[in-house]
């Protein structure tokens, strides 16, 4: 990515669709966690405008953040909802520890894992600094608002797009 090899083609993905198939898999890679997802994605669904591989990649990594960084029997929360027209925005959120003011500054920095440098939770620190890079991609943000001891809501704004026009 930084030799910037990565491209982001970008295409009309349906929300909903996305954020059921990573629920599944961080589900599935941290079935022994009693974390329980609550999805609020409407039936009504939004469409972004996204790279689907790209976009699949940082909803899977907040998620797998916020079953990571959670409490026993916690909950992840998702829902979205629409900004303006152009914008709509996802919200993550986990009923975590949330993150102190002074890890802030580091949050979004590679190789940082701010408390849990010395924990059993596994990772390498490198995630959200790559999401960052790749909602870059898809002239998107990320961003985060915490409470420490109440949880953390990582949020993402993506462009809105119309749902695709079907071919006769």
């Amino acid at each position: 990515m930084e030799a910037g090899k990565i491209e982001a083609k970008m295409d009309t993905v349906c929300l909903s669709s996305s954020i059921e198939q990573c629920i599944h898999t961080a589900q599935g890679a941290f079935k022994d966690s009693n974390v329980r997802f609550i999805n609020q994605i409407p039936e009504e669904t939004f469409f972004v405008e996204a790279n689907k591989r790209l976009i699949y990649q940082v909803l899977l990594n907040l998620f797998s953040n916020a079953i990571k960084y959670n409490r026993p029997e916690g909950t992840v929360t998702v829902k979205a909802s629409i900004i303006n027209e152009h914008i709509v925005k996802i919200f993550v959120t986990d009923t975590g520890y949330g993150i102190n003011e002074a890890d802030m500054k580091k949050l979004f920095q590679p190789f940082e894992r701010l408390s849990a440098k010395n924990t059993t939770i596994p990772g390498n620190g490198i995630g959200l600094s790559f999401c960052e890079k790749l909602m870059a991609l898809m002239e998107g943000r990320i961003g985060v608002d915490t409470v420490v001891d109440e949880g953390s809501t990582f949020w993402i704004e993506l462009k809105k797009s119309l749902p695709p026009v079907e071919s006769a």
